[in-house]
C-alpha cells in the first residue's frame, strides 16, 4: 500500500466512522427512548393515591408524588402563579392548585373521559393565607357555614396536591428532550456518512466502489506514479480521471468533461473558498478542488492552482469548455435542452 492510498483510506475511513457514530447514537438514542418509557410506566403504576398520604402519619409526606381521581374541581382563589382548587370525589374534598398548563392538562383530560379524571403532582403544605378563602368557598356551596378555622383540617387535611401535566411529573418531557437531540444527531451522521460512503455523483464515484476488490483499475490509476496531485486541495489528476477525495470520492473521466469554469463560495457575503466547477456531458455537476481564500494572500496561489489543472485538462480533453462565459453557458443549456429531447425519445421508443 502506498502513500497515496494510505491517503485515501484515510478519507475513507473519516466517513466510515461518521456512519458508525451515526449508527451509535440511534441506538443509544433507542436505550434512552426504552429506559425513558420503562421509568415512564414503572413510576406512574406505583404511585400512591393522595389520600393514603394525608392520613399518613408519616414526618416527611410533603414533597411526594401522588395521584388523585376527581369527578371535578372549583377555583377559589390564586396567588397569581397557581389556582387552587376543591376537588372531590365520592368519598372526600381534597384541595389542589393548578397553573395554566396543568389546568389545560386536566381539562383535556375531562373532555376525554367518563367523569373521573386521575391528576398526579407532588404534596406540599397548605399556604395558610388560602385558607379563609377556601372556607367562605365551601360554605357558600354547600349553603351553610359549618366549615371553620378549628374543623378545617378534618375536612382537608394539611397538604395540597400540586398539580403538574404527567409528563412533567414523571421527567419524560425531559427523556424526550434529549432523546430528540440524539435522534437528530444519529440521522445528520447517518446522512452524512451514507453520502460520503455510498452515495457519490454515480455509483462509481464512491468509497465503496473505489476499494471493490473486484475492479481495482481505479485505485491502481488513483495510485499511480504518473498521477499528479494537489494535497492542499485534495485534488489529483490521473491517466484518465480527475479526483477528488476531499470527505468523499469523485471520479470523471476527461472525455466526460463538457465545461470547467472556477467559481467562488461565500458565507455571509465574504469569499472563503474558490472552487473549480465541473459540468460533464450528461448535465451532472460537481465541485472540486475547493481552496481557502478567505486571506487575500493564498486567492494568487489558488489561481495559479486552477490554471494548471485546467491546462492539464484541457491537455486530456481539447474541446472542453473553459470559462464562465455567456458562450460557455448557453452551450451548456443546449446541451441540456438535447439531453433531454433525446431522454423523450427514448421513453417514446
Amino acid at each position: 500500500m502506498n502513500e497515496r492510498e494510505l491517503i485515501i483510506r484515510k478519507e475513507y475511513d473519516r466517513a466510515r466512522y461518521t456512519f458508525i457514530a451515526g449508527i451509535t447514537l440511534l441506538v443509544m438514542t433507542a436505550l434512552l427512548l426504552g429506559i425513558g418509557i420503562f421509568g415512564y410506566f414503572n413510576a406512574k403504576g406505583d404511585l400512591p393515591h393522595f389520600n393514603d398520604i394525608l392520613e399518613s402519619d408519616r414526618k416527611d409526606r410533603t414533597g411526594k408524588m401522588a395521584y388523585l381521581d376527581i369527578y371535578g374541581c372549583y377555583s377559589f382563589a390564586s396567588d397569581g402563579d397557581r389556582d387552587y382548587y376543591i376537588a372531590y370525589d365520592d368519598t372526600y374534598n381534597y384541595m389542589i392548585s393548578m397553573d395554566e398548563e396543568a389546568y389545560e392538562d386536566a381539562a383535556e383530560k375531562y373532555e376525554n373521559s367518563n367523569g373521573l379524571i386521575r391528576l398526579t403532582g407532588f404534596t406540599v403544605s397548605i399556604p395558610e393565607e388560602a385558607i379563609p378563602y377556601a372556607i367562605e368557598s365551601f360554605n357558600e356551596d354547600a349553603g351553610e357555614d359549618f366549615l371553620n378555622e378549628y374543623n378545617f383540617a378534618d375536612y382537608f387535611g394539611d397538604l395540597c396536591l400540586a398539580v403538574r401535566p404527567e409528563k412533567k411529573v414523571f421527567g419524560f418531557d425531559g427523556f424526550l428532550t434529549v432523546s430528540g437531540v440524539f435522534f437528530i444527531g444519529s440521522i445528520f451522521m447517518l446522512a452524512i456518512g451514507l453520502i460520503l460512503l455510498f452515495t457519490g455523483r454515480v455509483r462509481k464515484n464512491s468509497f465503496s466502489a473505489l476499494f471493490d476488490p473486484a475492479d481495482d483499475r481505479l485505485l491502481s490509476e488513483v495510485c499511480a506514479e504518473d498521477a499528479v496531485w494537489f494535497d492542499k486541495i485534495k485534488t489529483g489528476l490521473t491517466r484518465d480521471h480527475l479526483v477528488s477525495i476531499n470527505g468523499s470520492f469523485d471520479a470523471i473521466d476527461y472525455s466526460d468533461i463538457f465545461w470547467a469554469y472556477i467559481t467562488q463560495h461565500k458565507t455571509n457575503l465574504i469569499r472563503d473558498y474558490d472552487y473549480i466547477h465541473i459540468a460533464d456531458k450528461n448535465g451532472r455537476q460537481y465541485s472540486f478542488a475547493n481552496s481557502p481564500t478567505f486571506i487575500k494572500k493564498n486567492r494568487e496561489n489558488t489561481k495559479d492552482l486552477h490554471e494548471q489543472i485546467f491546462t492539464m485538462i484541457r491537455g486530456k480533453n481539447p474541446d472542453v469548455l473553459i470559462g464562465y462565459t455567456q458562450e460557455n453557458m448557453e452551450a451548456f443549456q443546449q446541451l441540456l435542452r438535447r439531453n433531454k429531447e433525446d431522454q423523450k425519445g427514448e421513453t417514446q421508443i
